[in-house]
């Protein structure tokens, strides 16, 4: 049997096999080249050394996509590696790779594109809706939205880890509905189906229940820091309890705990920190650079705020996305994301600040403009009332005078 190239054979498992042409291993290139994350290499990483190299990576992908649909069942073991055929294989996307199978039978590359394109649209608006709900202010929400997408530019590609931040802004939406009032803790029960959903859509599932931990370790300092211990363990507590159930809920995969454990050794190995881009450090010579920049001073200014103010959870959140968006470049969206609604309400409280300083200032002016105003009148009533005797010219031009 022979077939196409790139095209699974149901017999043997794999691409590699049934008289196709040989797919030449490629070299690695020292300088001009672009790493990018890629598991099934033996180095863990590939190199792209031409555009040729990004469609040949693309088009190993749809197969995976077609595997999925022709076959009825997730691939369980490697079938595109040279080096690892047959090894345990870890398909985390696998809900994404149908959807976008589907869609590229339908519409080819362009509408994996525009499904890429929606899915940024749908994020930017709800973070526009969650920096509104908190500044109260359109101007604030605008000019924030604007730039944590520009931000998160550094990670704009056609994969299908554009879903995580989505997921992430949903969560620190209904989270903060609930920090703000006690009628809304039903749109908890809401995180975990949509963690099922997210845990086999992308692997960055944890991140929801790093966000819910994180909300629970703010509110009880909240209420520590006032003395009152009880109150502390049951603000907490809803939050611990909706973190627990989110984890029992990310095992609905098709490879239960196996999933977490994996996602846990490969972003602990330290090979991937070093030799991969989107692991390391931004650069900060970058154009993009500078949004990041600018919301890190803001999101920095934002948490020393917060502090004065006694909102612990703000902190927390800003000050740890911080840390790993510097840490590695990949964690840039998910901070921008996450930071822009407590840099709004910041911002909203900064506005109200210079105001009533305006105001008062303003206020003391006035004050003594209508005191000297008044002590002019009194003096220029004064000559009237003595010069009465004076002809009418000379008394105008003395009322002028102490005018």
């Amino acid at each position: 049997m022979r077939l196409r190239r790139n095209e699974f054979c149901p017999i043997h498992k794999s691409v590699f096999c049934c008289g196709r042409e040989n797919v030449p291993k490629p070299r690695l290139i020292r300088f001009g080249v672009q790493r990018v994350e890629d598991p099934h290499h033996p180095r863990g990483y590939r190199e792209l050394r031409s555009p040729a190299e990004m469609r040949k990576l693309l088009n190993r992908k749809i197969v995976e996509q077609n595997g999925i649909l022709n076959n009825g069942r997730i691939p369980a073991a490697d079938i595109f590696s040279f080096t690892k055929v047959g090894q345990p294989w870890f398909a985390w996307e696998w809900l994404s790779d149908v959807l976008m199978a589907v869609v590229y039978g339908h519409s080819g590359l362009a509408g994996i594109v525009f499904v890429s394109l929606l899915l940024l649209g749908t994020t930017s608006v709800c973070v526009y809706r969650t920096t509104l709900e908190e500044s109260g202010h359109r101007m604030i929400a605008i000019a924030l939205t604007g730039l944590v997408m520009a931000a998160s530019t550094i990670h704009w590609l056609a994969r299908p880890h554009l879903v995580t931040p989505l997921f992430a802004v949903v969560f620190c939406r209904v989270l903060n509905r609930v920090e703000k009032k006690a009628k809304n803790e039903s749109f908890r029960l809401a995180l975990p189906p949509l963690t099922t959903l997210w845990v086999n859509l992308h692997g960055g599932f944890f991140v929801g229940i790093v966000l819910l931990i994180t909300y629970a370790i703010g509110a009880a300092a909240e209420e520590l820091v006032q003395g009152t211990r009880r109150d502390a363990w049951l603000r907490a507590r809803k939050y611990l309890l909706t973190a627990g159930a989110c984890a029992v809920t990310s095992l609905v995969n098709p490879f239960g705990y196996r999933l977490h454990v994996h996602i846990a050794q490969y972003l602990g190995a330290s090979f991937y920190l070093q030799h991969i881009s989107e692991f390391q450090s931004i650069d900060f010579h970058s154009f993009t650079a500078a949004y990041f920049e600018t919301l890190l001073v803001m999101a920095i200014a934002a948490a020393v705020w917060h502090v004065g103010k006694g909102r612990w959870v703000q902190v927390l959140l800003l000050l740890s996305w911080s840390h790993l968006a510097l840490f590695s470049s990949r964690n840039i969206p998910i901070f921008a994301v996450v930071a822009a609604p407590s840099i709004g309400l910041a911002m909203r409280e900064w506005l109200e600040y210079a105001r009533s300083r305006w105001l008062v200032s303003g206020r003391g002016r006035s004050v003594r403009v209508s005191r000297n105003s008044k002590l002019e009148y009194e003096s220029s009533r004064r000559v009237m009332t003595e010069g009465a005797g004076i002809s009418y010219p000379l008394l105008v031009c003395c009322c002028l005078h102490s005018c």
